[in-house]
């Protein structure tokens, strides 16, 4: 939690395991959810999140760097919502007074006046933009920036699903931890907050998912659904883009993906 402001963040269940060029894989779905800002005491409005930075870094469960896993792909890259068009007016004039007090009579003037209208409109909506930087030889964090429709003013989605696809060669345990900071804003006031504990901080395990899902108690069906899905398909873009709840996101791909 930050201070007038609430953040949930959850690794949403299950964990896909498939592989791509014969290696596993988990697909992981991020789920951040945005509730509504705490009011101000002398503010009528609600503070809203105006931009937020989410980002996911993933290492080795027991510190080596070289066995971690590595991110291959992740949605969205980018995302635009739905537009909203603002027209915009500029106008211009330009006045001139010249004095003919030697021509004509003492006291006036010949003034000439002109103005100029130019009519634009701006395409404003809530965009997203998402990237993976490479660290030396590999690529474990994946950053992406939220941003509000600065015509509605209205904030970020209420809740994002971010999806993340890990390359994990050996299997190994891995955590995951999440980091947030964000812009909020009352009308054209505007301030960042950072949290300094992760707002997710988990470790997840395929071979053990594996197992609980194989030996649920409640079958392996219901071990699928609430532990991992684990059918070694191999992995495709719009997989990750069907999992997010921003449809027509574009799929990142790492220099990992080959």
């Amino acid at each position: 939690m930050i201070s007038h402001t609430r953040v949930r963040a959850a690794l949403k269940r299950p964990i896909k395991l498939c592989k791509y060029a014969g290696v596993p894989v988990c697909v992981m779905i991020l789920e951040i959810e945005f509730p509504e800002t705490k009011r101000y005491r002398r503010m009528t409005r609600l503070v809203r999140f105006k931009s937020v930075e989410v980002t996911a870094e993933f290492r080795d469960a027991e510190g080596e760097s070289k066995l971690g896993p590595e991110i291959i792909m992740f949605c969205p890259e980018s995302y635009a919502g739905k537009p909203t068009f603002v027209l915009h007016s500029y106008h211009t004039a330009i006045g001139t007074s010249i004095n003919t007090s030697s021509a004509i009579p003492v006291g006036l003037s010949v003034g000439i006046q002109r103005s100029h209208t130019e009519h634009f409109s701006k395409t404003c909506h809530v965009g997203i933009e998402g990237r993976a930087p490479r660290m030396g030889q590999r690529n474990p964090i994946v950053k992406w920036i939220i941003k509000e429709n600065e015509a509605l003013k209205q904030g970020v989605p209420d809740q994002l699903r971010l999806v993340v696809a890990v390359q994990n060669p050996d299997e190994r345990a891995f955590n995951i931890k999440l980091n947030f900071s964000a812009y909020l804003g009352f009308n054209a006031v505007e301030f960042r907050v950072k949290k300094k504990e992760a707002v997710l901080s988990t470790k997840v395990d395929p071979k053990l998912l594996r197992e609980r899902a194989l030996n649920d108690e409640l079958g392996p069906e219901h071990g699928r659904i609430w532990q991992c899905y684990a059918d070694d398909s191999e992995l495709d873009g719009s997989m990750l883009e069907k999992l997010t709840n921003l449809k027509g996101s574009a799929v990142g791909k790492t220099s990992a993906f080959g």
